[in-house]
């Protein structure tokens, strides 16, 4: 079993990072030109579409980041002897680049659609929407990543049941951090 947990989040990590990387870098002040929200500060109704904190910035620095998780399980699949048990397929450079890439976007469109959903449920940004804030992002990366491979249910299974306890140390570590403004 010990085998399908390690498994399963090496996998996701791409998905992970995409999630992650927006909040740790969000510091970063000569990319500020790209933290404006993808809505454009639309409305819906007399709610934005989707919020001013889902920026494109959030977009490019999380899919970059999930780019360059997808290209080093390629380089270790293919270099490091004896590591291919975390695999879940054979990686290539091409094929880890295309999965990093999916589970990246799809992970960051998971949370942008859960935030739509918020916004049109009038729950307020920063708000705890339990579970789907733990989980919209590894839905959206398991179905984006299906393009090129999806794992088995137990693997999936792993994922649904560990995300909200990571999920919920990453922020308590960021919270503490300063990097985010709640812990949840």
């Amino acid at each position: 079993m010990l085998v399908i947990v390690v498994q399963a989040l090496f996998f996701f990590l791409p998905g992970y990072i995409a999630n992650m990387f927006p909040v740790v870098l969000s510091k970063i002040s000569f990319l500020d030109f790209l933290k404006k929200p993808v809505d454009g500060g639309r409305k819906w109704g007399h709610l934005t579409v989707f919020g001013e904190h889902k920026t494109y910035f959030g977009f490019i620095v999380g899919v970059g980041g999930a780019l360059i998780v997808g290209l080093i399980q390629a380089l270790i699949f293919e270099n490091v002897a004896g590591a291919q048990w975390l695999f879940l397929f054979p990686y290539t450079i091409a094929n880890g680049l295309v999965l990093g890439f999916l589970l990246g976007f799809g992970s960051l469109f998971g949370d942008l659609m859960k935030s739509f959903v918020k916004r049109r449920l009038n729950i307020k940004s920063g708000s705890s929407f339990f579970p789907f804030d733990q989980l919209d992002f590894v839905v959206g990366g398991l179905l984006f990543g299906a393009w090129v491979y999806f794992p088995s249910w137990w693997h999936v299974l792993v994922l649904v049941l560990l995300t909200p306890l990571l999920h919920l140390i990453s922020n308590v570590i960021g919270y503490k951090m300063g990097l985010k403004k709640v812990w949840w």
